[in-house]
């Protein structure tokens, strides 16, 4: 993920950027890894495993920021929003079932997907598209 961020921060230095909006935490506090799908019969127990990986998580988009004199924000990461966040939110606002494209141009199916209450509140031509790790996303993997 690093090596990502930071061709991400180079060429956002590149193009006079002093400040960039992140989406840290997003992914850890509603779901959006496919390893938090489970506990479909226990949502008390994928909160509390929701809850512990994010008053553990850590991240290196400030530091790799600071590299490229960049100021890295994120708003998930704010602590009223966390706070909102692991109070206001549960399983079953951050995972089901939803049409989802594999690709912007494939034909929606449905599909296990993560991050529900984001893709809601924002939705665009890409909030129903497949979750990939970013090194898919960015063409990194081999």
């Amino acid at each position: 993920n690093s090596l990502v961020i930071s061709a991400a921060f180079q060429e956002a230095q590149r193009l006079g950027m002093t400040h960039v909006v992140t989406g840290d935490g997003a992914d850890e506090l509603f779901g959006g890894y496919s390893f938090m799908w489970g506990s479909v019969d226990d949502p008390a127990k994928w909160k509390d495993k929701r809850d512990s990986m994010c008053q553990k998580w850590t991240f290196a988009t400030p530091t790799l920021a600071s590299f490229y004199n960049i100021k890295a924000h994120g708003p998930f990461m704010e602590d009223d929003f966390v706070k909102w966040a692991l109070q206001e939110t549960n399983r079953e606002d951050c995972i089901g079932e939803r049409p989802i494209k594999l690709t912007l141009e494939s034909e929606p199916l449905m599909h296990a997907v993560g991050k529900v209450v984001l893709r809601e509140a924002f939705e665009t031509c890409a909030s129903w598209r497949r979750k990939d790790p970013i090194e898919v996303g960015s063409g990194a993997t081999v």
